[in-house]
């Protein structure tokens, strides 16, 4: 099912399976970022509302830091680069885990 990049999403039920293994997790956002883009599409991922703290819509961003310049990542607009703030910040192949964790 395509989603919008708008659609605000309350995810908040966790699948009924098993707790995934941390070496599973790990393999899956290995292969996740080509199986992202199969499902939802390059820039489709769904926006949820922060897990985290549940007071914003997450938002999607490209880094800017030399090391990472360009790569997708997202995070609650209340995240702060010096750690402060509402921690909710992920990678976008960690993101993918995330939103299958919580079974969207």
């Amino acid at each position: 099912m395509p989603w919008l990049s708008s659609s605000v999403l309350s995810c908040s039920s966790p699948p009924l399976s098993a707790p995934t293994p941390e070496a599973q997790i790990h393999a899956m956002a290995r292969e996740s970022s080509a199986s992202a883009s199969e499902q939802w599409g390059a820039d489709e991922l769904p926006l949820i509302l922060c897990t985290d703290c549940g007071l914003r819509q997450v938002v999607r961003r490209r880094s800017k830091q030399e090391w990472s310049f360009g790569k997708v990542f997202y995070c609650c607009p209340l995240h702060k680069r010096d750690g402060s703030g509402c921690p909710f910040w992920f990678w976008e192949e960690d993101y993918v885990v995330k939103l299958r964790s919580l079974g969207c």
